[in-house]
């Protein structure tokens, strides 16, 4: 089969829409049916905003389910999820060091507060991370903002499909969440669908980069939670890496993705994922499909 033909064949197969739109459905609602399955099971309920790591270490079964569901849904649909080499530009350099130093500076923060650590507890919830970090990107980067990147230039493709990460948060009310909690996750998970949307692009569309930052960035801000430390709020040192930490964070958080929507707006305007990648100086829209 030429290359036409498996790009035609594979769209048939896998319509954009059912990507852009159809696959984080698909992973909001098993999300759900975990929660239901584990009530029905009699297992304990966690409030998401208090008790996030002992929710994300009860959810690691069903979340390794889904992650083989996933799996088989991103082979059927045979979407590229590595471009042709990866990539190594300075603002992949700069991303990658402002989130990480601001789980960093999270976690010292809130470790200050105390609490003992307990490794075997450590090693669920990384194994949670981990996992919860692969299926996020698999779903939002590699296969949401794949589909809408076969109908729309890259730059609304990254936009469309960060507005969907961060409008998918809203299931967290069903976890006991306040919803003026869960509206302001919503806005900051849209921010971060955006850095890591621009993050998947500027790397080449290397996936194992994004699971990794997004899965260490969460075990670094959650783990002290699990020693019954709080953050605090003190003079001297503690004052100032309080403050240390709300400025990372405000960068990161808003200032970071803003800049790289920014400086994509000007260098991609118009361009298809292909071209941004470098892979076609064409105007086909439609990204070479290839197993995952």
């Amino acid at each position: 089969m030429t290359n036409t033909q498996d790009v035609k064949a594979s769209q048939k197969l896998a319509p954009w829409w059912l990507l852009a739109f159809g696959v984080p459905v698909l992973f909001v609602g098993l999300s759900l049916l975990g929660n239901v399955v584990r009530r029905l099971w009699g297992a304990p309920s966690y409030n998401y905003d208090s008790e996030t790591a002992q929710m994300l270490i009860s959810g690691l079964p069903w979340g390794l389910v889904i992650l083989v569901v996933l799996v088989v849904v991103a082979r059927w649909s045979r979407m590229r999820v590595q471009g042709p080499q990866i990539c190594w530009p300075k603002e992949v350099f700069l991303a990658v060091g402002a989130y990480l130093v601001m789980g960093i500076l999270t976690f010292v923060v809130t470790r200050r507060g105390g609490g003992t650590w307990e490794f075997s507890t450590l090693a669920w919830l990384a194994a949670a991370c981990f996992v919860v970090g692969f299926n996020e990107e698999l779903t939002y980067r590699a296969l949401s903002l794949g589909g809408f990147a076969r109908k729309l230039p890259v730059f609304w493709a990254v936009a469309a499909a960060a507005v969907i990460f961060g409008l998918s948060h809203t299931v967290n009310l069903f976890s006991g969440s306040e919803p003026s909690l869960v509206a302001r996750q919503v806005l900051y998970t849209t921010a971060s669908g955006l850095f890591f949307g621009w993050l998947y692009v500027f790397s080449g569309r290397n996936l194992w980069l994004l699971i990794a930052i997004h899965a260490i960035h969460n075990f670094l801000v959650i783990s002290p939670s699990t020693t019954g430390a709080v953050p605090l709020v003190g003079e001297g040192l503690d004052s100032m890496m309080n403050w240390s930490l709300g400025t990372v964070q405000g960068f990161v958080s808003a200032g970071l993705p803003i800049l790289f929507t920014s400086w994509a707006w000007t260098k991609y305007r118009g361009m298809t994922l292909e071209q941004a990648l470098g892979l076609s100086q064409g105007s086909a829209l439609s990204e070479p499909m290839a197993h995952p």
